[in-house]
């Protein structure tokens, strides 16, 4: 069993890194969880069903797993309070250049949760989950071919909505006075 769990933390473990630094936002939480993760595999995996794919399974898992976190962190900030405070910065972006970049993300979220259903489920499996072509295929049921028009014509729809959005934000701004 020790083999097991040590051959599964070595193939995984990176990838439930990275998952969980989309879900909460930083890398130092993003190790915490999944040291937690791994750390509960061993009871967790008396509720696995061999039937069904592993993969699936233990993706599930650790979406559960942040999103349990994100729970916590929202009743501790209103048991506070408090609003949460960005404690450590990052060296390598200046605080606007971080708002920017977090504005842009959250913005692109947004639009992506208005995308029609096949569109969004598939970016957001490919690009936010990571997931392979192969991956998504089998849980959607759907050729490869199909799934990559999908993430193709989502991706140009996506991009239509932000570039709208853009130009809608810019007619509200009042003129600029022009030089004399």
């Amino acid at each position: 069993m020790n083999n097991e769990l040590s051959e599964l933390f070595q193939q995984h473990h990176s990838w439930v890194v990275r998952a969980c630094a989309q879900w909460l936002g930083s890398r130092e939480d993003a190790e915490d969880a999944a040291s937690e993760i791994f750390l509960r595999l061993p009871r967790a995996l008396a509720s696995y069903d061999r039937s069904q794919p592993f993969l699936n399974w233990f993706r599930k898992l650790v979406r559960n797993h942040c999103l349990d976190q994100l729970r916590r962190r929202q009743r501790e900030r209103r048991y506070r309070g408090e609003v949460e405070l960005d404690l450590v910065a990052s060296r390598a972006e200046s605080p606007l250049e971080r708002l920017g970049r977090e504005q842009r993300a959250k913005r692109l979220r947004m639009e992506m949760e208005r995308l029609p259903d096949p569109y969004r489920t598939s970016l957001r499996l490919h690009y936010l989950e990571e997931r392979s072509y192969e991956e998504i295929c089998g849980l959607l049921r759907t050729p490869s071919g199909t799934l990559k028009s999908v993430l193709h014509r989502g991706r140009q729809k996506l991009a239509t909505q932000l570039r709208g959005e853009s130009a809608a934000v810019a007619r509200r701004m009042p003129a600029l006075p022009s030089p004399a």
